[in-house]
């Protein structure tokens, strides 16, 4: 048998015997009884781009609708720590290589379809299958074979140890859809029209605008009164970029949760009887992009140059006003994979951007695209960006178009530098550089080719269980993707979210997910 990090079966099969509990529990009591009905209203700045939840490309952000329509076979808590949830308990044994899951029985999709091993082995294989193009198939990339024990117990087969599998199993990739609505209609088709065992069942989505959601009238979870959740009897979710209007949405009562308010309207909430600030786990790490593969961003030398001419001090007091820290790399101060002495954070060298600069056989400066996300803080980051290249002989020309079209243009490989962010930590570390730095990256922005330097340490700390272990390959990744400059790490910013006080027992996960299922309206 082993371990993940020190997490024993033992430890695993007696938090198992936990998870019939209600969710709630007696913190839901010290609030007062819950109530039942109303409907519920968030907000959140990014829409999905499919609610087909392991072809979505937005990493935390989408779970903030398909995490209420769906759940996953395991629970990430907001310690980090792996808890039951569709998959009652595990056992991980042959060195890593063969992880059993034993399953919580009774549970029904949205469709009347059952969940049982059959149903998991179904979504897994579908993830796993070239052909269907899934973005989290790289969290199961290790696994070789997803075997039916029984009804309730399925066995999976990996082709070397995976440190990072439980915590797939936790988030997209471990998140159960109906095999009776995938094998009724195409990919795309699915994307639009989701079935899940989750909380809430889905009912529109209006691209833009929201997506409508109703309660699940058989949802395995109970509330603190006895009864099944959710509290409410609906869920809606809107896709609003502005934070300043979220924050208006808010006060006016329209809004009962919204994501990613600036630390410049801290005060203005907590002012607010009727509102008040919820911190999450993750915050968000903000950081450009450099094209290896076009001219001149293939040079590491002009690379070097653009990083050393941008004033990350700065920006970070600017944009975040301390809630956070200069990024040294891509790792969060609050993630177990950061090293606070390694990589040094890259200084603000005016004259040495314009040394390498013109060594790199450009001493009157030179003309880039910058591509960027339509959205804030990230408008307000590529300008002060703009402004410190242009100190140094660089002019940039931004081209900020609606989310949508991002994909697109940033594949095209017709840009220069692209400035945008993801949320930290994840559920585990390979969960970002697996996604981002590694051989097969999916979300591979600088277009890194050939490093194999990187690769095997990227490697090395997936197939390692040991912790420490993992630590030293990690450490080793960040020194190299800083040292190359494949990207320029701007800065980590701890998130804050609005919620109103009438909202109450909101908790969130290890993502920083918000649980409405056990939420209710006072």
């Amino acid at each position: 048998m082993a371990s993940f990090d020190g997490i024993s079966r033992r430890t695993l099969l007696q938090v198992g015997a936990l998870a019939g509990t209600a969710v709630a529990g007696s913190s839901a009591w010290a609030q007062g009884a819950p109530k039942r009905g109303g409907r519920i209203v968030v907000s959140t700045d990014v829409q999905p781009r499919s609610l087909d939840p392991v072809m979505g490309n937005a990493p935390t952000s989408d779970r903030y609708t398909t995490g209420h329509i769906f759940d996953a076979l395991l629970r990430l808590n907001e310690d980090g720590s792996i808890a039951p949830w569709l998959a009652e308990a595990w056992e991980v044994a042959d060195q890593g290589r063969v992880v059993v899951l034993r399953l919580r029985q009774g549970v029904t999709f949205h469709d009347g379809a059952p969940f049982n091993a059959e149903a998991v082995k179904v979504n897994l294989d579908r993830t796993r299958d070239p052909r269907i193009g899934a973005a989290r198939a790289i969290d199961l990339r290790s696994v070789t074979s997803v075997d039916v024990v029984d009804s309730a117990t399925v066995r999976l087969t990996l082709s070397e140890p995976n440190a990072g599998i439980l915590a797939s199993l936790a988030v997209e990739a471990g998140m159960m859809s109906s095999p009776r609505a995938l094998a009724a209609r195409s990919v795309q088709d699915y994307g639009l029209n989701p079935v899940g065992t989750g909380p809430f069942i889905f009912r529109e989505w209006v691209v833009g605008s929201h997506v409508q959601l109703a309660r699940n009238p058989s949802y395995w979870r109970q509330g603190a009164d006895g009864q099944a959740l959710p509290y409410a009897e609906s869920l809606r979710v809107r896709f609003i970029t502005n934070p300043a209007l979220k924050l208006i949405e808010a006060r006016s009562g329209a809004l009962h949760i919204a994501d990613n308010i600036p630390p410049t309207d801290y005060a203005t909430v907590e002012r607010d009887r009727n509102l008040s600030l919820l911190k999450v786990p993750p915050g968000v790490m903000q950081w450009i992009a450099f094209n290896t593969q076009k001219a001149p961003m293939n040079d590491p030398r002009v690379r070097r140059a653009i990083s050393l001419a941008v004033d990350r001090k700065f920006i970070f007091d600017l944009v975040a006003e301390g809630y956070g820290a200069v990024a040294r790399g891509p790792a969060a101060p609050s993630g177990w994979d950061y090293n606070p002495n390694h990589p040094a954070i890259v200084p603000h060298d005016p004259a040495q951007a314009r040394r390498l600069l013109a060594e790199a056989g450009h001493p009157r400066g030179l003309k880039l695209s910058f591509l960027i996300v339509q959205r804030e803080p990230d408008t307000q980051i590529a300008q002060v960006v703009q402004q410190q290249l242009a100190d140094v002989g660089v002019t940039v020309e931004i081209n900020a178009p609606d989310r949508s079209a991002i994909t697109a243009i940033r594949d095209s490989g017709n840009w220069d530098i692209f400035q945008a962010r993801y949320n930290v930590p994840r559920p585990d570390p390979v969960q970002i550089y697996d996604f981002h730095f590694g051989r097969n990256a999916v979300q591979n922005f600088a277009n890194i080719t050939g490093d194999e330097e990187l690769f095997a340490a990227i490697d090395a700390g997936r197939r390692s269980l040991d912790r420490e272990e993992r630590k030293q390959h990690y450490h080793r990744a960040q020194g190299i993707i800083v040292d190359k400059t494949y990207y320029a790490f701007l800065m980590f910013r701890e998130a804050r979210h609005v919620m109103r006080r009438n909202l109450r027992n909101v908790t969130v996960d290890g993502g920083g997910i918000w649980d409405i299922a056990s939420t209710w309206l006072d």
